[in-house]
């Protein structure tokens, strides 16, 4: 943990300094073990240029565009780190590169298979003391943001030291901002002008991060605190909410080589607390809540024995948690649970046929096999496999097939409970807008859920002279037993499961929206990626190949296609087809089509880049007696620009960086139409995205 003593004298350090020349690349940390699998793709400094991105997170979200369902597992320096959200809070410039390693990297790692793996290799020299402003203003008005943040960074080999202190807020959105007066007042009640559509709020942030090298191995500690309030003013007759959350948390990680065996040890702990206040008039609802977590990771990778194709590979892994959380409220009374959890894995790679010289022959060719237990409180032990076959024909070229059964873990039980009143919903059963009480939190009910997996993925990378291409494509199939879902308003939820939802003379009055298990859910998808990559114009001579004059251009284009997707919520219930349809906006299920871009072009002085996603129409279902309703969501376009001031080099900070953001450029919002009724007040565009198109300008300084 970087101690406020040890912070000061990093501030001090750096403050004196400006970003330090890129040395000479010596590989002194993150070293892969041998046997490791090549990257499939890198994202290098000059084209992370082109993103516009403000901090290091938007790097890594880039990066992770590039991959199947956007959600891989990350690291950093080639390590598994027990937190990466210090990591996400640094300047961009401090990032050397990133790179997409094949899901082998994950096994390796503890972190599971399936899935490519995010590198983040951070530069070996960097300093930075900087203050950012930021404003972000809907182009409607209301629910003005304001963030300031000062962050210290300082990087010297494997020396790692870096912290940011944030406060934020944000004014409150009212329904008198986005509806008329007269449409008001049709609601009957459910919509006062001066109640809040959105909650005003306020916000402290801490984030600390520290790495030092002992030996061979490697030492990383991460810490973070956070202290909100929200504040709700409620219809029917005024009152107000108030939520207040406080939360401290920590990770160690040691990580390191005993000969050709890569070992690491991840400790992780958080505690956290959060209240909520309703008062209307004398009376008064409290609901209060302390949380503890705890766990404990220990992987290690290397090979068995040596065969004619290369060396046998395992990996093995043990991880135990365990949570506990106290909650008191003025409508439950007291409640007290402990959850504990353990995992372990072990698994083998084992190679079949090696390339030949010149690359003769039928190419690189092996096989994993996984085993899997896990245990949860409440739950019987799971057992679960994977088996894997990957074959490189060339380089660059990879297609790997899988197939795997685990357990996928309830993660959701043990939430704190929390009530929520005025929560604004449409009713389908009387086709009207209403007020209810929402109750959300953890489910000690929950089932784990338990997959089968069967998928085929293909990744192809080439460079030509100045221009890199890689192209991916993943099919998956999917059968999931237990399902968690959340119910929201619907005539097929509330048939399947009619204890979540009150009704006082056929009035709905309270939703109760903890998750809980379906029955069975089935899916097939189809992920298409391409990713192209260039330099505009041409090196001048003696100008380095990077230099900041030159500018880098990207093209990333991702397309998903739900084959099919269907879902029984019980066992004698009825197979739903949710390909191209959902069972509530937003309860399940989506469009059958989905396309997301992204295009830049810039160099160390400049960035800008536009990002489009769209989705396919979807059919809502049961929303009424009637006919289902559709659900369009546009095309939305987001554009990104900085301006980077005195900067030099590729990845060097300017004095002074602006940034601007226009996210949802068009203004348009998504929409629910039904052939045979007008869109109820609940359903309509504004009540579905409040907030519209956001412009927001960030500043950036270099103190020092």
């Amino acid at each position: 943990m970087l101690t406020p003593p040890s912070f000061a004298v990093a501030v001090a350090a750096v403050a004196q300094a400006q970003v330090v020349p890129q040395a000479p690349e010596i590989l002194v940390t993150g070293k892969r073990p041998p046997d490791t699998d090549a990257p499939l793709s890198t994202i290098s400094r000059e084209e992370i240029d082109s993103f516009a991105a403000e901090t290091a997170g938007d790097v890594i979200a880039a990066a992770k565009r590039r991959t199947p369902g956007n959600d891989a597992p990350v690291i950093v320096n080639g390590r598994r780190l027990g937190d990466i959200a210090d990591i996400s809070a640094l300047p961009p410039e401090a990032i050397e590169r990133v790179e997409i390693l094949p899901p082998s990297a994950g096994v390796r790692q503890g972190l599971g298979g399936g899935t490519p793996v995010v590198n983040v290799v951070l530069k070996k020299r960097f300093r930075s003391l900087q203050a950012t402003g930021e404003a972000n203003l809907p182009s409607e008005g209301g629910a003005g943001y304001g963030r300031a943040e000062l962050g210290a960074t300082a990087i010297r080999g494997e020396r790692r030291s870096n912290g940011a202190l944030s406060a934020s807020a944000q004014a409150p959105l009212r329904y008198s901002d986005r509806f008329d007066a007269e449409l008001l007042r049709q609601q009957g009640g459910a919509a006062e002008p001066q109640a809040s559509l959105r909650a005003s709020s306020k916000a402290l942030a801490l984030l600390a991060g520290r790495a030092l090298p002992l030996g061979r191995s490697q030492l990383s500690l991460s810490a973070n605190g956070n202290w909100s309030r929200s504040e709700r003013i409620l219809t029917g007759g005024g009152g107000a909410l108030r939520a207040d959350g406080a939360g401290l948390g920590g990770a160690a990680t040691f990580s390191g080589l005993a000969g050709h065996h890569f070992w690491s040890l991840v400790l992780n702990a958080r505690a956290s607390q959060s209240s909520t206040e309703t008062q209307r008039g004398d009376a008064r609802l409290s609901n209060r809540s302390t949380s503890a977590s705890a766990g404990i990771n220990a992987t290690a990778s290397g090979p068995l024995l040596h065969l004619p194709a290369g060396s046998l590979q395992y990996n093995v892994s043990a991880s135990f948690s365990g949570n506990s959380l106290s909650q008191s409220s003025t409508l439950g009374g007291a409640m007290a649970n402990v959850r504990r959890s353990a995992n372990a894995q072990f698994g083998v790679t084992v190679p079949i046929l090696r390339r030949g010289p010149e690359g003769r022959g039928l190419g690189d060719l092996y096989t994993r096999l996984q085993a899997q237990f896990d245990r949860n409180t409440g739950s019987t032990a799971l057992l679960g496999y994977e088996q894997a076959i990957g074959w490189s024909p060339l380089n660059g070229l990879n297609l790997e097939w899988t197939r795997a059964r685990q357990g996928l873990g309830a993660y959701q039980q043990w939430a704190p409970l929390t009530v929520q009143p005025d929560v604004l919903l449409f009713d389908p059963v009387t086709q009207q807008s209403v007020q209810v009480v929402q109750i959300l939190g953890g489910n000690p009910d929950l089932r784990a859920p338990r997959q089968s997996r069967s998928s085929l993925r293909l990744n192809l990378s080439r460079r030509m002279q100045d221009t890199d291409m890689s192209v991916s494509a993943y099919y998956s199939e999917d059968r999931t037993e237990n399902p968690i879902l959340t119910p929201t308003p619907s005539l097929v939820f509330e048939g399947a499961f009619p204890d979540r939802f009150t009704r006082v003379g056929g009035q709905l009055t309270r939703v109760d929206a903890r998750p809980l298990n379906a029955f069975r859910q089935s899916r097939q998808s189809l992920n298409l990626s391409t990713s192209v990559s260039g330099a505009l114009g041409h090196a001048r001579e003696g100008e380095a190949s990077g230099h900041a004059s030159r500018a880098r251009w990207t093209l990333t284009v991702n397309y998903t296609r739900r084959l099919r997707e269907s879902l029984m919520l019980t066992p004698v219930g009825p197979v739903l087809d949710l390909a191209s349809s959902q069972i509530a906006a937003g309860g399940g299920g989506g469009s059958r089509d989905s396309v997301n871009g992204q295009a830049g072009i810039g160099n160390a002085r400049f960035g800008t880049q536009l990002r489009v996603d769209w989705n396919a129409p979807s059919v809502v279902l049961g929303q009424g007696s009637g006919s289902n309703g559709r659900y369009h969501q546009p095309i939305r376009l987001s554009v990104d620009a900085n301006l980077n001031v005195a900067a030099n080099g590729p990845g060097e900070a300017g004095r002074l960086r602006l940034h601007l953001t226009v996210e949802n450029v068009l203004g348009r919002r998504p929409s629910i139409t039904f052939p045979d009724r007008a869109t109820p007040f609940a359903l309509l565009p504004a009540s579905l995205d409040p907030i519209g198109r956001t412009i927001r300008l960030s500043v950036r300084t270099k103190l020092g």
